[in-house]
């Protein structure tokens, strides 16, 4: 089986964004008021309270009709003009949340208007593009004010395990497998008003999600320590990814297109030059480990079980029980690493999904129910244009692995694991994947709070 190479650069180098005022943000422009919108008026509604001036501009005026009516609202191309006008001194911030293959063009043409930009990940469709961006020297002052939003490194449940991963690799040895599963049961059928994000297809939707926390994982485990009574540490001095395996379908009647997978599974190997002990210059060794992302719409977990979302990162070490330690993004709950955390997973903060969460930090007089926990401004909140580069890199690289003219289908509601199994059969991902867990393990049943903001 051939093999797709790529340097992950971003766990050897610092790529924390530079050249941001850290004022609380006063004015925000929003172009593209979609669905996205309406999943985050806990954010509107804050700013608004705090005197934030809000413009939103969107191609389309119904879109901007449940703007609540303290924003100002722009249709474009029609009122450009006035909208240049009203900004013509900056906003605070800008926020692209438009359609994905017009992200870059999008901030590019209004970035003299701002001092901050956010772009709702992915950065782009157009790799090429994403590429220049981050070479050409002409664009210093755009790199340095730009980051991309991944609201999945916001989830509570994700810094909980960054910040674990340390101290389990001293106690538990290395890794040996990750797996990131991200399914719904719901039909792309039944998300008709997402369309025009959903046309990216899963890999570029739901797989860069996974990506971008493989990749916060491979940083935060790039230094351990021995063991408990050894404090020489392990550094990781080196890594690049390979893509074993790419498979990709669509489900049954999708209105997307032949071309648009709503399935796909990557199986990547991950090799880490490690030196011991850290500083010390000796050759490092090599270190692999396997990680699989699966991603999909119209799946179901098991056969002759209810539907339900599978939404989860399940780590296995070289010392331990398989997979025993893992984070469920749906209940934002942490299994079986309690103990490596400082308050046993009391500070994880389960009122937020991720979305709203991060611009109500930079926003005035946050609420507590976004300060609490880990993950707050002390952390890095948004996806770096380099991290970001990294992403695309692979996402594209796992689309060319697999870049079938035909893409098969699967009827709505196929149990993850029998795919998973059809896959290995057809040595399309490779055999460790068909021997996992049944996925109802990672179904918790734990509830959100009453006061959620997603």
């Amino acid at each position: 089986m051939s093999r797709v190479s790529f340097p992950i650069s971003y766990s050897i180098t610092d790529d924390t964004p530079v050249g941001w005022p850290t004022d609380p943000i006063t004015s925000v422009l929003v172009i593209g008021h979609g669905a996205l919108a309406k999943r985050q008026q806990a954010m509107y509604s804050h700013w608004l309270s705090q005197g934030v001036t809000i413009h939103c501009a969107d191609i389309n005026e119904s879109k901007l009709e449940d703007c609540p009516d303290a924003i100002k609202r722009y249709v474009l191309p029609r009122d450009e003009a006035a909208l240049k006008k009203a900004i013509s001194d900056e906003v605070d911030l800008l926020c692209i949340n438009n359609f994905p293959n017009e992200h870059i063009a999008t901030a590019l043409m209004w970035c003299m208007f701002a001092k901050r930009i956010v772009i709702q990940k992915p950065q782009d469709l157009n790799l090429q593009l994403i590429a220049e961006i981050g070479a050409s020297k002409g664009l210093d002052v755009f790199r340095r004010k730009t980051v991309v939003q991944d609201h999945y490194r916001n989830k509570g449940v994700s810094p909980a395990l960054r910040k674990a991963l340390p101290s389990l690799l001293t106690q538990r040895g290395p890794l040996q497998r990750l797996i990131f599963v991200l399914t719904e049961p719901i039909s792309v059928l039944d998300e008709l008003d997402r369309a025009g994000s959903l046309q990216c297809g899963m890999i570029q939707d739901l797989a860069v999600h996974m990506l971008d926390c493989l990749l916060g994982l491979v940083d935060a485990g790039t230094e351990w320590q021995n063991s408990v009574d050894d404090d020489r540490l392990h550094r990781v001095i080196a890594c690049e990814g390979r893509i074993a395996g790419c498979h990709r379908r669509r489900e049954l009647h999708s209105s997307l297109g032949d071309d648009v997978e709503t399935f796909a599974a990557i199986d990547l190997e991950i090799r880490q030059t490690i030196e011991f002990p850290a500083g010390s210059g000796r050759p490092g060794h090599i270190h692999p480990f396997d990680a699989l992302i699966v991603v999909g719409k119209g799946i179901g977990v098991e056969d002759n079980l209810k539907a339900a979302p599978l939404k989860f990162v399940s780590a296995e070490f070289a010392m331990g029980g398989g997979f025993d330690a893992w984070i469920d993004f749906r209940t934002l709950t942490v299994h079986g690493f309690e103990d490596h955390l400082p308050q046993k997973g009391q500070e994880v903060n389960r009122q937020h999904g991720g979305l709203n969460r991060p611009f109500l930090l930079i926003g005035p007089n946050p609420p507590a129910h976004a300060t609490f926990g880990l993950g707050g401004t002390h952390e890095e909140l948004w996806q770096s244009l380099p991290a970001s580069c990294d992403v695309a890199r692979i996402a594209q690289a796992a689309r060319e692995r697999n870049s079938a003219e035909h893409i098969a289908t699967y009827r709505p509601g196929r149990a993850l694991s029998d795919l998973l199994r059809e896959l290995v059969s057809l040595d399309v991902i490779r055999r460790q994947w068909g021997r996992l867990d049944p996925f109802t393990k990672y179904l918790t049943e734990k509830k959100l709070p009453d006061e959620y903001y997603d």
